[in-house]
């Protein structure tokens, strides 16, 4: 994890620092949201305030007397939980939100909040990095999990834009031990396991590694780990960076700037050479250099 000092350091500091500036709040003992408030530790430094909490019923009231104290002038929430905390806590303060997953399902996108980023980077922007990294697919299936569907209907166009077609196939969970078939049977060159598919999981993602060893189809997923496990390529949201990301938004709103809704406007690539070899896709220099984490034998360069 990159800098953990300071990141305990503003934690210990927290009991005794007043008059913050930024209040980050977070669920305590997760470390991807733990390198995001690093992230945001480095544009804001004394002038942050990192508040870390866990489910009970004092939660809610200890936020609150933080709050009071602090009178910040600005709450950066890091993750779902912590921005359901700052929606629900009448806290009457400004708040952003990162690292979340789908802020339309807990409805974020009104007061107290005033912008925020996502944890996934975009549809277009996924879709056009297995383009760059296998020019020649041009129909990929997303496996979603089922009663997606409709809402999916949206990646048809994110396709259109990124030169591909999406097929977009619902499962259950008890259903994935067919869904290589259903991916052959639709003509797919390539698989897609998207993070806000709600089929992320190692089961669903072991069933399509399967699946794209047999049948030599690229897989995209949302994770550099799986990449390291054998997946062609991720398109994700590098954690330290999301902080990053949210500390500009919050700086541009605290000066007085327009701040907005979406995706993360930076997104991290990985990708397995060794997998790449394997599917007769050689890894343009391009590539490569654009990549942040290149497997290569089991080994990250």
């Amino acid at each position: 994890m990159r800098h953990l000092g300071l990141l305990i350091a503003l934690l210990l500091a927290a009991v005794e620092a007043r008059g913050a500036t930024v209040l980050v709040v977070q669920q305590a003992g997760v470390e991807a949201y733990a390198e995001a408030v690093e992230g945001l530790a480095h544009l804001f430094g004394s002038k942050m305030q990192v508040w870390a909490g866990v489910a009970g019923e004092a939660t809610r009231a200890s936020l609150a007397r933080t709050v009071q104290r602090e009178a910040p002038r600005l709450v950066v929430a890091v993750g779902r939980w912590a921005a359901v905390m700052v929606r629900d806590g009448d806290l009457h303060v400004p708040a952003l939100y990162a690292m979340v997953l789908d802020p339309a399902i807990d409805h974020l996108d009104s007061a107290p909040f005033v912008g925020g980023i996502t944890l996934a980077p975009s549809q277009h922007d996924r879709l056009g990095a297995l383009h760059r990294v296998a020019p020649a697919v041009h129909r990929v299936a997303a496996v979603v999990a089922a009663g997606q569907g409709e809402v999916w209907a949206r990646a048809r166009l994110a396709g259109d834009t990124a030169g591909m077609e999406v097929v977009i196939l619902p499962f259950t969970v008890a259903a994935l031990p067919k869904v290589c078939d259903a991916v052959v049977a639709a003509g797919a060159k390539a698989v897609w396991l998207p993070v806000e598919g709600g089929l992320l999981s190692p089961a669903a993602f072991d069933y399509l590694r399967r699946c794209s060893v047999d049948h030599h189809l690229p897989l995209l997923v949302p994770t550099a780990s799986w990449v390291e496990r054998g997946a062609l390529l991720a398109v994700y949201s590098d954690y330290f960076e999301s902080g990053l990301l949210a500390g500009e938004m919050a700086h541009r709103w605290l000066v007085g700037g327009q701040v907005a809704f979406g995706p993360p406007a930076r997104a991290a690539l990985a990708v397995n050479r060794t997998v790449a070899a394997a599917l007769g896709l050689p890894l343009s220099p391009e590539v490569a250099r654009e990549a942040l984490v290149v497997v290569d034998e089991g080994n990250d360069e």
